[in-house]
């Protein structure tokens, strides 16, 4: 054999032998959807109890007052001949 070829596989024959009939489930059998369960909606606890107290009126937003915007100064020197 050269280098790199590949052995030829080898497949042995097992002992296992079909003995007697096979049963098993019969295809003609359809599958049928199954039935579902009724929807059961419960009540629920919660309550309003006394009087509701909140904002009667509703005010618009103003936008907000903005920062002033600092440009700093750099502190860079050119320095030399170019």
């Amino acid at each position: 054999m050269a280098r790199g070829d590949r052995v030829d596989v080898v497949r042995h024959e097992d002992n296992l032998k079909m003995e007697g009939s096979f049963e098993g489930r019969a295809k003609s059998q359809a599958v049928l959807k199954g039935e579902r369960a009724t929807i059961t909606r419960h009540e629920d606890n919660l309550k309003m109890e006394g009087s509701f107290e909140g904002k009667l009126t509703q005010v618009a937003h103003a936008k907000g007052e903005r920062a002033v915007i600092k440009k700093h100064e750099d502190n860079l020197k050119l320095v030399g001949q170019f």
